[in-house]
């Protein structure tokens, strides 16, 4: 949208042509309202200017809208320029915390910002000659950006920006921070200053020291020559009244590092330690705040304390410590104020430093000190954490743990009750089975001998039968192998229709003969009684499937922590003589470590089975069979490998559907099996195979898989 200021000098802009239009034409009027002019005659050039004299004023008026809309849409666009001064190195702790908390305090408007951050590193030079040049380089450096607001950190940054801000940057407003001990002279004739006072509470860092050791008789003050070093002697100094009945102090300042060190550690027992600044010794050799104070802890018999947050960590015990995030934190809010458009002038200088009683643990334990003496909200650092922190999470695991194996423990106990009830009741159909296809096989004998001796038209009718028998046969075997070893429904449901059929159809096929035999009047009375009794065996043997189906529809898979090698093992030690009469060489490779899963060992084992003794009937005499075993990932991998003919690749989509086979005498259920036990372990089981170049089954299995038992899902893990 355009700004309201540029619409209405825009349409000042349009009113002023429609008036000096008007005036123009009333002139010409005049003229050409005089017939003895001879400007009547351009009364037709007039007409014909006019309308094209308003287009361009329009024109005008337009273009002048689209500039200044998109010089106004230009200057919003362009991010404010905000500096950062600091008047230490990079690296420098303090400095970089200060610089950390303006950063952090200023993310509000990162985006509409360009942020500058320079570093003047007065803890290696200092002097004037320095300054100078620095003032040049910035001027050289910075010219021609325009700087919205400035923040400076610690004393030389403070001092160096009052003298030379107008100079290098104009009237630009300016924020400070860490500045030792500020006092309101310090800006006098100054304007658009503010900032945050860093106050370093000597006296509340010395009334700790003496009520942690009120044995206390000397202090030594450690100290440097550098800005805040000289401002740290003077506020020491002026606190010697109000303790001098109490403690003296004695300030190590322009000495050496050994000389330092030395005093310390011949200082009595009567006596503590005040680190306040130290970066330089007398010799200029600079220290970083974490090496004099590491230097100094060793070295001194008795506590150190300090005044910087800095130096906690490193050795000193503790004390009313200033914080530099703290401090660049506070500067970040008034620039951030700044920005958004109120007067520096109009912002006091917070004069409350942000301290606060910060120790360290491993120092109060060095020297014997109890938290209980400490300040009422003292923050202790490197305290070791509670048991229950280090541990929370084996806590947890250890109640989740015990809930669980609770839960799991009366889940198992009713499913061992309902296995139990569920085997014996297995157990007892199985036996009536058994003992009804027993008889029933005696009966087909004695019918099968009564057949032969009949003559030709009989013969038919007992081939038939004896055909007819055999499938019978083999269905029953087939009823009784999925009885013990099976527990999926799907194919229970399935083999149950494929048997319930051919039953039927012997049934049908009894009647058709028998009806056939009454009419002929040529069966005898011997074999249509064998009739009747196969007709009434079938009938029995549907409903016996009937019950079968219903008994293995609540019937459940028992999985137990299992070697998948052994299982492999094991079916390649069933496979072996086999192959060895088929004149196939068997590979076996398994994995040098136990690939431990969850599994139905003996539905796994009769999986494994079906997949590896189709590839060894597959493979022509000669050739070899290759199983492997491997873990890849989570996931554990059995990959059977054959030198057959192969799948033709119109069949291979349908050699797990339950009955189809391309082999003779196959009822096609050993792959459809081997499919579902593998799925039901959460496995997937691949083929690749081409016609003349061998098959390969690929099957994967999951070492970690969830189980849903009556409702409750339980986590499994191949775990010992």
């Amino acid at each position: 949208m355009l700004r309201p200021d540029i619409c209405a000098a825009v349409t000042r802009l349009y009113r002023l042509s429609v008036i000096q239009r008007i005036n123009i034409f009333d002139t010409s009027q005049r003229f050409i309202s005089n017939p003895a002019s001879p400007v009547v005659m351009c009364r037709k050039v007039r007409q014909f200017i006019s309308p094209i004299m308003e287009i361009l004023c329009i024109y005008s008026i337009i273009s002048i809208l689209l500039t200044l809309s998109l010089a106004a849409a230009s200057g919003a666009a362009a991010p404010q320029n905000i500096l950062v001064l600091n008047s230490y190195h990079q690296g420098y702790k303090w400095t970089d915390d200060e610089t950390r908390g303006i950063v952090e305090g200023l993310a509000p408007i990162k985006d509409d910002i360009k942020l500058y951050i320079e570093y003047m590193g007065t803890k290696w030079t200092d002097d004037p000659q320095y300054f100078a040049l620095l003032r040049d380089a910035l001027k050289h450096k910075f010219r021609g950006i325009p700087f919205s607001v400035i923040l400076v950190t610690d004393n030389d940054a403070f001092d160096f920006m009052r003298l030379y801000r107008d100079e290098l940057f104009g009237r630009v407003p300016v924020v400070f921070c860490g500045v030792n001990w500020f006092r309101d002279e310090y800006l006098l004739g100054q304007t658009l200053f503010t900032g945050v006072n860093e106050d370093a509470d000597i006296a509340a860092t010395v009334d700790v020291m003496l009520k942690l050791h009120p044995q206390t008789k000397t202090i030594f003050a450690v100290m440097d020559s550098t800005t805040t070093g000289k401002i740290v002697r003077e506020r020491i100094l002026e606190l010697v009244p109000r303790y001098q009945n109490k403690v003296s102090f004695r300030l190590l300042e322009g000495k050496d590092m050994d000389e330092i060190l030395k005093t310390v550690a011949d200082a009595p027992d009567d006596s503590l330690v005040l680190l306040t600044v130290f970066q330089k010794d007398k010799s200029g050799v600079f220290f970083e705040f974490s090496e004099s104070t590491a230097l100094l802890s060793r070295a001194s018999r008795v506590p150190v304390y300090g005044l910087w947050d800095f130096n906690l960590g490193y050795g000193i015990v503790g004390g009313m410590l200033t914080s530099g995030f703290a401090q660049g934190q506070s500067a970040a809010d008034l620039a951030l104020r700044i920005v958004r458009g109120e007067p520096a002038d109009a912002l006091p200088v917070l004069k409350d430093s942000p301290n606060r009683y910060m120790f360290d643990y491993q120092q109060l334990a060095r020297y014997g000190l109890s938290e209980r003496g400490l300040p009422r909200g003292s923050i202790i650092v490197n305290q070791p954490p509670s048991f229950y922190a280090v541990n929370r999470s084996l806590v947890w695991s250890v109640i989740g743990g015990m809930l669980f194996l609770s839960s799991a423990i009366v889940v198992l106990l009713v499913n061992i009750h309902q296995r139990r009830k569920a085997q014996a009741e297995l157990q007892k159909a199985h036996d009536e089975l058994d003992l009804r296809v027993q008889e029933r096989t005696a009966d087909l004998l004695r019918a099968n001998e009564m057949l032969h001796v009949e003559n030709v038209e009989r013969k038919r009718a007992e081939n038939e039968i004896k055909d007819l028998n055999a499938e019978l046969s083999e269905f029953n075997q087939e009823i009784a192998t999925l009885v013990s070893e099976r527990t999926m429904n799907l194919m229970a449901l399935a083999v149950a229709d494929k048997v319930r059929n051919p039953a039927a159809v012997i049934g049908a096929a009894c009647h058709r003969i028998s009806k056939k035999g009454r009419i002929a009047g040529e069966l005898p009375a011997d074999l249509r009684e064998s009739l009747s009794l196969i007709t009434d065996s079938s009938e029995k043997l549907e409903q016996i499937v009937s019950d079968f189906q219903s008994l293995l529809r609540d019937r459940q898979a028992v999985f137990g922590y299992v070697d998948l090698n052994r299982i492999v093992e094991h079916v390649m030690h069933l496979i072996r003589r086999e192959a060895e009469s088929n004149g196939v060489g068997l590979d076996v490779h398994c994995s040098e470590q136990a690939l431990m899963m969850n599994a139905q060992q003996n539905l796994l084992t009769i999986a494994l089975l079906h997949i590896i003794k189709n590839a060894v009937e597959a493979t022509p005499r000669g050739g070899r069979v290759r199983v492997s075993t491997s873990r890849q990932g989570d996931n554990i991998m059995l990959v059977v490998h054959d030198t057959g003919p192969g799948i033709a690749k119109k069949d291979i989509p349908n050699i797990f559907q339950a009955f189809y086979s391309t082999k003779e005498h196959s009822f096609g259920m050993g792959l459809p099996l081997a499919k579902q036990v593998i799925e039901e372990h959460m496995g997937e089981i691949a083929v690749e195979s081409e016609t003349g170049a061998g098959t390969v089954f690929r099957i994967t299995l999951p070492s970690r898989w969830k189980e849903k038992y009556h409702g409750i899902v339980t986590d499994r893990q191949a775990n010992p």
